[in-house]
């Protein structure tokens, strides 16, 4: 085939459109020219082509771009509308809780949050000073309503100790004199009615207050204020208690109820110490009690229920084993006593022994049994040894004493003798830590002072009549008055430091047969009844009224339940060991001497020292009607039925309101108090016949018929 035919097949094929290839097929540099001249214009030609076909790809590719990233923008909000609606809603929730808390700040500014309640007594929206008075009205109106009876569940009793001692309540009212209720036995009774006076019940209205301003302010502060606003706080509230008289009637509780801790101990027998082992107690959960109490005195429950829990022993078995041990090896061998003179004594085990005495020392983990040598056991035992070898001379102690109307003071001397106390030291020294050394005791005689000096009593200031109160008992029964004379003896020449508290029932103890006192008439509940110590209260009724003539500060104090007219209206106190005290505070920088004088029938209280200057403004106010008295029959079979009488005459209660101020020297006053005494009813005994009334007399038989005499009316007989 001829070569421009494959030439043309060949530029065909390059994809030229131009005819000019085919008539130049004779020049092979015109073809060449023409070829790259073609060429040229294909690859221009192609050039156009492929950029015109580029540019439609990326027009097309763009287009596509543009509609997916739209469609990516729509999917892309359209799964963010969700989270943004989200959004918009916790930001409004979130300004509707600021605003809302915003509001209920402003609206309880300075207040009790609204919705906040003690003890059930709406507080909300009041200031702190508001509620306070409120708080104190209210809660202190209800806490004295109306006694409350303390109660021990029976199965309890039944798992903890063998209880076997059941009997009726027994009413422990602070307004009792004997606080036990018409004589029966408080350790032998089922229950005991309690009033807020029989251990001190206050309430502390500003201290609950504030309790309640707190909600809502602090940890709290958005959950509270919902709480007060959705369903509202009630604060249980809670009473302050005098810790002597809870104490006293925590081991009122537990003598009747519980069993005494026995720690493991030692004691000396027959030449050895051998130990006491240990046993658990069963107390009163005091804390628990308290939570009871304030319930049942802040409500209408009355009643509080008694917790019993078992108390361990401090000191167990193994540590008293480990002391006996120890003492045991201390006393194996004789001490030699030598005196100044060469004279000398030998001291046995068995004497050794018996002055060793042992106590707790330390508390909480530490705990721990110790044992000491007792110079007042040895001065007891060492006086048999001695055989009068030491004579001495006891020191005496300065006193005070009554001297024509005044205080003087007795001077103190001094002793001479065996100096026991450090002759004591010595001998533990010897015992427990010189192991191996001589046991040889030095006797040790020097001069002894007296406890209370001269220049003691002098440095007291007491020179100064304070204030001075009397009342008559000469109307009382012997037995009376000897109560009131053996009390008397017993409180008499009281020291008061400055800032102490004087105890009426710890100056005087428990009134017992064996301390001196007799049977005589108590009050109990509304009734008098025999017991001992009758008159006791006269004593701490005298040195009340003399603590309030000095205006010395008050701590406790209780009335009679019955109006006693011997005394001023509402200036009474009644005491009953241990719980029922009559307390007053020594507030000045001085010492205070107390005396207590029986003469004549009358007894004195005095209180001597420097005399702060106090004046003292009294108002008693109007008698009050209180409870009125209820009737009680009681059969009578010396009566006939249908016969009554009046045994006892029913007398209502009252009431009666004391304020006391008193005033500094220069008139300004620093303090003042008011004592409420409530005076309860006599009960009205009446006596109804209950013996059947004897039968009618017979009806008298007819006079006899006499026969007829013939005689008319008016006739004579013939």
């Amino acid at each position: 085939m001829p070569s421009g035919t494959n030439q043309k097949k060949t530029s065909g094929r390059s994809g030229s459109p131009s005819r000019g290839g085919t008539t130049a097929r004779g020049s092979n540099s015109s073809r060449t020219n023409a070829s790259k001249s073609n060429s040229t214009k294909r690859g221009t030609s192609t050039t156009r082509g492929n950029h015109a076909k580029t540019s439609t790809s990326k027009t097309s590719r763009n287009a596509k771009a543009t509609r997916s990233s739209g469609r990516k923008k729509q999917d892309s909000l359209r799964s963010k509308k969700p989270v943004r609606y989200a959004i918009i809603a916790l930001i409004t929730v979130l300004i509707a809780i600021a605003a809302l808390t915003a509001f209920d700040i402003i609206l309880n500014f300075g207040r009790i949050h609204h919705g906040v309640s003690v003890a059930g007594v709406d507080v909300g929206g009041m200031t702190q000073e508001e509620a306070a008075i409120v708080l104190s009205r209210e809660l202190t109106s209800r806490i004295e309503a109306s006694p409350v009876e303390l109660h021990c569940d029976e199965l309890t009793l039944t798992k903890l100790i063998n209880f076997v001692r059941w009997g009726p309540t027994v009413e422990l009212d602070a307004n009792l004199q004997d606080a036990t209720g018409r004589g029966i036995d408080p350790l032998t009774a089922e229950s005991w009615q309690i009033r807020a006076l029989t251990v001190t019940a206050s309430i502390d209205g500003e201290a609950l207050a504030a309790e309640a301003f707190s909600v809502g302010r602090n940890r709290d502060f958005i959950f509270g204020r919902l709480k007060a606003w959705i369903g509202g706080v009630n604060l249980s509230g809670y009473l302050n208690y005098d810790e002597q008289q809870l104490s006293g009637l925590v081991h009122l509780l537990e003598t009747a109820l519980g069993s005494p801790i026995i720690n493991a101990d030692i004691v000396f027998r027959e030449g050895n110490f051998v130990i006491i082992h240990s046993s658990s107690g069963i107390g009163v959960d005091q804390d628990e009690l308290v939570q009871q109490m304030n319930a049942a005195f802040l409500s209408n429950e009355r009643s509080a229920g008694i917790v019993l829990i078992e108390q361990k022993p401090l000191i167990t078995d193994d540590a008293a084993s480990e002391l006996a041990d120890r003492c045991n090896a201390a006393i194996a061998e004789p001490v030699i006593l030598i005196a100044y003179d060469d004279r000398s004594w030998e001291i046995n085990r068995n004497y050794i022994g018996s002055w060793l005495s042992t106590s707790i020392a330390n508390e909480g983990r530490d705990v721990q049994l110790v044992v000491s040598v007792s110079s007042e056991l040895m001065k007891k035992g060492l006086s048999d040894v001695l055989a009068g070898y030491d004579p001495g001379v006891t020191p005496s102690s300065a006193r005070f004493a009554l001297v024509d109307g005044g205080i003087v003071i007795i001077p103190s001397e001094q002793g001479r003798g065996i100096d026991y106390a450090k002759l004591a030291i010595d001998l533990e020294r010897i015992l427990f830590e010189s192991v191996g050394s001589s046991r040889q005791l030095q006797l040790s005689v020097t001069v002894l002072n007296p406890e209370f000096s001269t220049a003691d009593a002098q440095a007291m200031h007491i020179t100064d009549k304070i204030s001075a109160y009397t009342t008559s008992y000469g109307w009382s029964t012997p037995a009376r008055a000897n109560n009131i004379e053996v009390a008397s003896g017993y409180v008499t020449n009281s020291l008061i430091a400055p800032g102490a508290i004087w105890s009426f029932n710890n100056t005087s103890g428990d009134a017992t047969i064996e301390r001196g006192y007799q049977v005589s008439k108590v009050i109990s509940g509304s009734d008098y009844e025999d017991a001992v110590g009758g008159g006791v209260c006269q004593v701490a009724t005298t040195v009340f009224n003399a603590v309030w003539e000095a205006g010395y500060p008050i701590v406790a104090r209780a009335n009679h339940g019955l109006y006693q007219w011997q005394y001023a209206p509402g200036r009474d106190a009644a005491v009953y060991y241990p719980w029922l005290d009559m307390k007053w505070e020594n507030d000045t920088e001085n010492w205070i001497l107390l005396t207590v004088t029986c003469k004549d029938g009358y007894v004195t209280a005095t209180l001597w020292g420097t005399n702060p200057g106090y004046s003292v403004v009294t108002d008693v106010g109007a008698w009050l009607p209180g409870e009125e008295f209820r009737t009680e029959r009681k059969p009578n079979d010396e009566m006939f039925v249908g016969e009554e009488k009046a045994t006892t005459e029913g007398v209502d209660g009252k009431i009666i309101y004391v304020t006391r101020r008193v005033y500094d020297t220069n008139g300004t006053l620093l303090r003042e108090s008011t004592f409420k005494s409530v005076y309860g009813s006599v009960t009205e005994i009446v006596d109804f016949g209950t013996k059947p009334l004897p039968p009618p007399p017979p009806d008298p038989d007819p006079p006899p018929s006499t026969p007829s005499d013939g005689a008319d009316e008016g006739g004579t007989v013939p």
